[in-house]
């Protein structure tokens, strides 16, 4: 094994170590502020278990033979399974499966590193130390959810990955204009900008929400922001003004988003289009200040 190789190797080694390392600060901070003894990871576990995965999963790439890993994760899910067992007699309350399912994450994890997912790896230890800290806001967003929710999102799932694919991606009349797929993809984008400003005014509340969601859409499609936003004040009057801000925050960043595609796609084209965009962008921030200008007005009237 040259120098790259080995320090190639030692790095692998350390991301695994690492990641480890995140998940079980997280896991040994819930600990201590839970004061639940019934744990089975703490940080030095969570560590030693991303050190044996990506031991198991170099040993294996080094020998071409899949048969450590696969042995390795058996033992793996053994203590784990014991180690729950030993801790569910002890404890009064029902215990979750959480920490357990994390040790084997993390196992998996620094395998992955070492059979060359380091990217894909990294990203999934950081979303899983994402879900365990965030319990408390997720279980919150949970409880403020009805079925109503649960069937509208249920609803964009089936039309984004069951309707969409059967659908036919060619025009299916004369003039070339119809496009089944490209409709309905419209349909689900605008389905979806409303999916997650309902989101974003849950958790952030109207104002924030409609806001945030303003800016984001606006960087895929304004008129679809348009379109959904005006659908939602129909049928959330009290929402109207927030929902009027969003639009108008759509079409800025749309007045911002145009210029740099067409930079990168065509340069000479560019001299051409910036006089009429600014001026449409200063319309646009002008447009703004009347309305919110106009807001305070009418909630001082008030």
């Amino acid at each position: 094994m040259d120098y790259r190789e080995l320090l190639t190797v030692a790095l692998d080694f350390a991301t695994a170590i690492l990641l480890g390392a995140l998940v079980g600060i997280e896991r040994e901070k819930r600990k201590e502020e839970e004061e639940d003894t019934g744990h089975i990871a703490g940080l030095r576990t969570f560590i030693l278990l991303a050190l044996l995965g990506a031991a198991a999963g170099w040993l294996s790439r080094t020998l071409s033979t899949p048969w450590i890993l696969a042995a390795a994760l058996l033992i793996v899910g053994a203590v784990v399974v014991a180690g729950y067992f030993v801790t569910a007699r002890s404890s009064r309350d029902g215990k979750g499966l959480t920490t357990e399912i994390a040790a084997v994450i993390v196992f998996l994890l620094g395998a992955m590193i070492m059979l060359g997912y380091s990217a894909l790896a990294i990203g999934l230890g950081v979303l899983t130390a994402a879900v365990l800290a965030y319990k408390q806001p997720l279980h919150g967003f949970v409880e403020k959810l009805g079925w109503d929710d649960v069937y509208a999102g249920l609803r964009l799932l089936i039309a984004t990955f069951i309707a969409l694919p059967l659908l036919p991606n060619e025009p299916i009349d004369p003039w070339g204009a119809l496009n089944p797929y490209k409709l309905w993809l419209l349909v689900i984008l605008i389905s979806s900008l409303s999916l997650v400003g309902y989101v974003l005014t849950r958790l952030l509340g109207p104002s924030r929400g409609v806001a945030l969601t303003g800016l984001t859409g606006g960087l895929v499609s304004s008129t679809a922001v348009t379109l959904s936003f005006s659908r939602d004040a129909r049928d959330h009057p009290q929402m109207t003004n927030a929902l009027a801000c969003g639009i108008l925050l759509a079409w800025a960043v749309m007045f911002v988003r145009v210029p740099i595609l067409v930079a990168v796609v065509n340069r000479a084209l560019l001299s051409q289009l910036l006089l009429p965009f600014v001026v449409m962008q200063s319309w646009s921030l002008h447009s703004q200040h009347c309305f919110t200008f106009a807001r305070a007005q009418s909630n001082a009237a008030r």
